[in-house]
């Protein structure tokens, strides 16, 4: 939940200043590709609220009493989430670029995405068989990875026109 949180409250703002400012329009007209500009602003949402996750992570875990076999499962959980909650996250920023109310939309767009994230991460921590659950972890961040930012690049496209 605190994946989540973290993932969800910057999203907003993810594309919100630069389209106001007129930065994005300099973005996509200095010749990288729209899924670029979406990439790049997915690695650095996630080097700020995902990174930053995976180094508290580890002693809050110890704080709150954790076994500590499950320490390394829950850092290698939280890794692939991590990531993909914010590819998720940047595709919804991008899809609700330019609505009204964007701020109301986007977690209704993005909860259902991913609610199976939180899901699978909690299931490889809690089952005793966590295999099955981080391999369809990575099977999620493998699908995502090329897909999130096409659809975030054309939907910036679409916001930008």
């Amino acid at each position: 939940m605190c994946a989540l949180l973290a993932a969800l409250l910057p999203l907003d703002r993810l594309f919100g200043a630069d389209y106001e400012d007129g930065s994005l329009d300099l973005l996509l007209l200095s010749g990288m590709t729209a899924g670029g500009v979406a990439f790049a602003k997915t690695i650095s949402h996630w080097l700020t609220t995902g990174f930053f996750l995976l180094l508290i992570a580890g002693p809050l875990a110890i704080m709150l009493r954790m076994p500590a076999g499950l320490l390394p499962l829950l850092l290698l959980s939280l890794l692939p989430g991590t990531m993909l909650l914010s590819l998720l996250g940047t595709m919804a920023a991008a899809i609700t670029l330019g609505a009204r109310r964007s701020a109301v939309l986007m977690p209704l767009i993005t909860l259902p995405l991913m609610i199976p994230t939180l899901i699978f991460g909690c299931a490889a921590i809690a089952s005793p068989h966590p295999k099955p659950a981080l391999l369809m972890l990575a099977a999620m961040l493998v699908l995502a990875l090329p897909l999130a930012p096409l659809a975030a690049g054309a939907a910036l496209r679409a916001a930008v026109e």
